[in-house]
C-alpha cells in the first residue's frame, strides 16, 4: 500500500511570512506505509503488526524525532497539600496533590490539581492534560494553589502572580466538564520542563543522567518527550486514586501540549482515549506537506523540543522514515480524536486531518471503524467512529466548541450519554426513574403504571435519543393490562421526554440520580431518639388513641412528619387486617412495604420489602391481625431491614427511587410516611433515631 497525496485549494489566513499556506503549492509527496515492514513485507494481519511492525514504528520515533524515554524507574511519592468536598459551589470535590519525582528532599514535583464531581458514581472518568500558566489559572477558584515554577510567559519576571488566576479558565471549562459527569485532572507543564533552552539543566532531565553527563544524547529525549513523561507519572499517581478510575483517563493537549500528547498516548497504552487540538507540525500534521510550520522552523525556533537526531530532517522532511500517521496509529485501537481551527493555518489543518485519516488503516485492520469521513469534514461538522475529527472557526485555541466534541466522543467511546440512573420529575409531587446499561440494550422504568419498576420492552437507542415501551398486568378479575410508550431526549446532562398512557400524555425532564457517597460502614453514631406519633400534626383522616394510630378510611392521606431525616433507625409496629396492605416511605425517595402475606413466596413487593427493589430473604410475616415490629436502618441507599425480630435484608443497595418516593432529590433530608390509603392499618410505638458521621452529607 501506498500513500500518495496530493494538494488542492487555495491560499488561507497567511500568518507568519516567509511559509506556505497555499495548497496549490504543496507538491506531491509519498508517505511511508504503515503496514508495511521496514524491510517492503507487507504486514499481513493484527498479531503482526503487534508483534512487530508497531515496536518498529515506535523505534524510529524515539531515536529519529521526540528521542528515547529514559526506562529506569523513579520511585514517587505523593501528598495531598489540599482537598475540599465543597469545591465549584459545591459540584466537585477538589484535591490538590503534589507528586515527587525521587525521595531526595529537593527531588523535582509537579502539583496535581484533581476535580471530580459529587454527583457522578465512583470511580469517575477524567480528562487528564498540562496547562500553561499554571493550576491557578484553568479556574477562578480562589482555593487553587499559586504555581511557583519558572513561567514562560509573564509580565512578571517569569513568577506567576495572583491577578493570573482564572485567566484560562476558557480553555478548561472545568464546570461545564464536571456538569458532564467527568473530572479533570492537569499540571503546570513547566513543573515537568521549563519551556525555554536551558540545555536540559532543569526539569527532569537531570534526574537520568549519569556520571559526567550534561544533556541528552542526540537519539535522547527532548522537553515534549520529557512533558510525555510527566503525563504518564500523572497516571501512575491516578491508579492509586479509588476515586478515580484509571481505565477510563481521556488525555489531551493544546499546541505543543497536544504533540506531547500523541506521543504520550502511543508510548503509554494506559490512557484510554487520546485527544490531540491544534497540535500541527510535530503533532496529527503530516510533515512531508511543509505547509505552515514546517520542520526545520520548529527545530529552529524551539531546539529543545524534539531529540538532537530531528534537526538533520531541516529542509528535508520527505527523509524523514515516518510521518506523523504512524505516530497516531501507534495509538490505535484505542480511540482517538484530532481537531483543528479555520484560522490556525500555521498548525495545518489539513494536514491534521489527512494524519488522522492515514491512520486509519491500521485502526481498521484491527478491527475498529477507524475514521467514518474520507473527506475533510465541513466545519463543525465532527466526524466520530474509533477516530474522531473535526475542524471549527476560529483560531488557534481551545474552545468550548472543542470541549463539547470531545465529551460527546467519551461518551460514545464509554457509552455514558444515556447509560445509567435517571431522577426524574414529571410535576406536582410526581417522580418517575429510568435505569439504562452501561449497553444501553437493557434497563427499567418507574412511573405511570403504578409505583412498581417495569422492565422496558422494544428499547430504541440512537444517538442521544431513545424509545421504549413497559406494561404492568393488574391481578383484577379480569386481569388489567396498561401499558405505556417513553420517549426521550439527552440534552446538556438532562433527560427530557414523555410517557403516554392511552390518550395521557405526561411531559418530564430531570437528571442523573446523584452519588450517595454515605455508608453504612460501622462510622456511624446514634443520636437522640424521637417518638414519632407524639409529634404528628393532627389529621381528620387519622385518630391517635392511647398511643395507637389509625385510619378512619381506606383513602386517607399519607401522614408525614414534619421533621426531615437523613440517616436514621426506624422501629415501627403496625397491624393489618387480612388482605391488608400498607407502606412506609422513607426521605420521600423509597418505601418499606407492609402487607398480609404470611405463608408466601417473598417477592420485592412483599411485607417488609423495599418496594419494587429488594425483596426480603425470608418470609418472617406473622398472620393477619397480629402485631408485627419493623426496624429498618438506611444509610444513604444502604439499608438494612428486621421484620419481627428476623434480619430479612442486610445492608443492600437500593438501586434508585420507587414506590412513594415524591423527590428527585436523593442526596437530601425527608420525612417519614405512614400510608393508610390502601385499605384499614394500625401504627404504634413508632420511633427515630438519626445517625451521624463526620463522613456525612451536610
Amino acid at each position: 500500500m501506498r500513500f500518495v497525496m496530493f494538494a488542492i485549494g487555495a491560499a488561507l489566513f497567511a500568518q507568519t511570512p516567509g511559509f506556505n499556506y497555499d495548497e496549490s503549492k504543496v507538491g506531491a509527496y509519498t508517505l511511508p506505509d504503515p503496514l508495511r515492514f521496514a524491510n517492503g513485507t507487507p504486514v499481513r494481519n493484527a498479531d503482526d503488526w503487534r508483534t512487530k511492525r508497531r515496536a518498529e514504528i515506535l523505534r524510529l520515533f524515539e531515536s529519529e524525532v521526540y528521542g528515547k524515554t529514559p526506562t529506569r524507574k523513579i520511585k514517587l511519592r505523593s501528598e495531598v497539600l489540599e482537598q475540599s468536598a465543597s469545591a465549584l459551589g459545591g459540584a466537585a470535590t477538589r484535591r490538590q496533590v503534589r507528586l515527587w519525582f525521587g525521595e531526595a528532599a529537593n527531588a523535582p514535583f509537579v502539583d496535581l490539581l484533581i476535580y471530580l464531581p459529587n454527583n457522578a458514581p465512583r470511580p469517575v472518568p477524567v480528562f487528564l492534560g498540562l496547562n500553561f500558566a499554571g493550576n491557578h489559572t484553568v479556574n477562578a477558584d480562589p482555593a487553587i494553589r499559586v504555581t511557583k515554577s519558572w513561567m514562560r510567559e509573564t509580565a512578571n519576571n517569569h513568577v506567576a502572580s495572583e491577578k493570573d488566576r482564572g485567566l484560562s479558565a476558557g480553555r478548561w471549562e472545568v464546570e461545564k466538564v464536571i456538569a458532564r459527569g467527568y473530572g479533570t485532572v492537569t499540571a503546570y507543564y513547566g513543573d515537568i520542563d521549563p519551556d525555554f533552552d536551558d540545555g536540559f539543566q532543569n526539569g527532569v532531565h537531570p534526574l537520568f543522567y549519569s556520571d559526567g553527563k550534561t544533556k541528552p544524547a542526540a537519539d535522547e529525549w527532548g522537553t515534549i518527550g520529557a512533558w510525555a513523561w510527566g503525563l504518564s507519572r500523572a497516571m501512575d499517581y491516578i491508579e492509586t486514586d479509588r476515586d478515580i478510575d484509571a481505565k477510563r483517563v481521556a488525555l489531551h493537549g493544546h499546541s505543543r501540549i497536544g504533540k506531547a500528547a500523541l506521543w504520550a498516548g502511543a508510548q503509554d497504552e494506559r490512557f484510554a482515549i487520546v485527544i490531540s487540538n491544534n497540535s500541527g507540525e510535530g503533532g496529527a500534521a503530516l510533515a512531508r506537506r511543509d505547509f505552515g510550520e514546517t520542520t526545520a522552523r520548529i527545530n529552529t525556533s524551539f531546539p529543545h523540543w524534539f531529540a538532537g537526531n530531528f534537526k538533520k530532517y531541516n529542509g528535508k522532511p520527505q527523509e524523514i522514515p515516518v510521518d506523523q500517521h504512524m505516530l497516531m496509529a501507534l495509538i490505535a485501537p484505542r480511540p482517538l480524536y484530532v481537531n483543528s481551527a479555520v484560522e490556525d493555518q500555521w498548525a495545518d489543518p489539513r494536514g491534521e486531518f489527512l494524519g488522522a485519516l492515514g491512520a486509519d488503516p491500521v485502526y481498521r485492520l484491527l478491527g475498529t471503524e477507524g475514521l467514518p469521513a474520507k473527506a475533510r469534514p465541513g466545519i463543525e461538522q465532527p466526524s466520530m467512529g474509533r477516530i474522531g475529527y473535526h475542524i471549527r472557526n476560529g483560531k488557534h485555541d481551545v474552545t468550548i466548541y472543542d470541549w463539547t466534541q470531545w465529551m460527546n466522543f467519551a461518551d460514545r467511546v464509554w457509552k455514558r450519554g444515556l447509560a445509567g440512573n435517571w431522577n426524574l420529575d414529571a410535576g406536582k409531587g410526581k417522580v418517575y426513574w429510568i435505569g439504562l446499561a452501561d449497553d444501553l440494550k437493557s434497563g427499567s422504568f418507574f412511573g405511570a403504571t403504578g409505583g412498581r419498576l417495569a422492565e422496558m420492552k422494544d428499547l430504541a437507542v440512537s444517538g442521544g435519543s431513545l424509545k421504549f415501551r413497559v406494561e404492568r398486568i393488574f391481578e383484577t378479575t379480569p386481569p388489567r393490562r396498561t401499558e405505556a410508550f417513553v420517549e426521550a431526549r439527552l440534552e446538556a446532562e438532562r433527560l427530557i421526554g414523555s410517557t403516554r398512557v392511552g390518550e395521557r400524555t405526561i411531559k418530564w425532564e430531570g437528571g442523573r440520580a446523584p452519588v450517595l457517597n454515605e455508608h453504612d460502614n460501622g462510622s456511624w453514631k446514634r443520636g437522640k431518639t424521637v417518638r414519632v406519633l407524639d409529634s404528628l400534626p393532627a389529621a381528620e383522616d387519622w385518630q391517635l388513641d392511647k398511643g395507637v394510630l389509625r385510619n378512619r378510611s381506606d383513602k386517607a392521606k399519607t401522614r408525614f412528619t414534619t421533621e426531615h431525616y437523613r440517616n436514621f433507625e426506624l422501629h415501627v409496629e403496625y397491624k393489618l387486617p387480612k388482605g391488608g396492605n400498607s407502606g412506609i416511605g422513607l426521605r420521600d425517595h423509597y418505601e418499606v412495604q407492609l402487607e398480609d402475606d404470611f405463608g408466601k413466596p417473598v417477592s420485592s413487593h412483599g411485607n417488609g420489602a423495599v418496594y419494587s427493589r429488594i425483596a426480603p430473604r425470608v418470609n418472617a410475616s406473622k398472620p393477619a391481625g397480629q402485631w408485627q415490629s419493623i426496624d429498618i436502618r438506611l444509610i444513604g441507599r444502604d439499608v438494612t431491614i428486621t421484620l419481627n425480630g428476623v434480619k430479612t435484608i442486610d445492608r443492600a443497595t437500593i438501586g434508585g427511587i420507587a414506590g412513594m418516593a415524591a423527590t428527585v432529590h436523593e442526596d437530601r433530608a425527608g420525612p417519614i410516611g405512614l400510608q393508610g390509603d390502601h385499605g384499614p392499618v394500625e401504627f404504634r410505638n413508632v420511633t427515630i433515631t438519626p445517625l451521624t458521621s463526620s463522613s456525612s452529607l451536610p
